[in-house]
């Protein structure tokens, strides 16, 4: 099942401003999240959860103060 995407006035205005390539990339990504837009929440947590389990360790003086 395919989403209906709408622009604000100022997502349509950005939109129109961007440079030919730009606004082909960001074209394609907007059709591939109105086709399946639960992947991208998907991706986001991933990322996040990957971010907070490979963040680096303070040193054992620092944790101490």
């Amino acid at each position: 099942m395919n989403w209906t995407l709408k622009f604000l006035p100022e997502a349509q205005k950005d939109f129109e401003q961007l440079a030919g390539n730009q606004k082909l990339l960001v074209a394609k990504a907007l059709d591939k999240v109105v086709q399946n837009p639960v992947s991208i929440y998907e991706r986001l947590r991933q990322t996040a959860w990957q971010q907070k389990r490979h963040r680096p360790l303070r040193p054992a003086e620092d944790q101490a103060s």
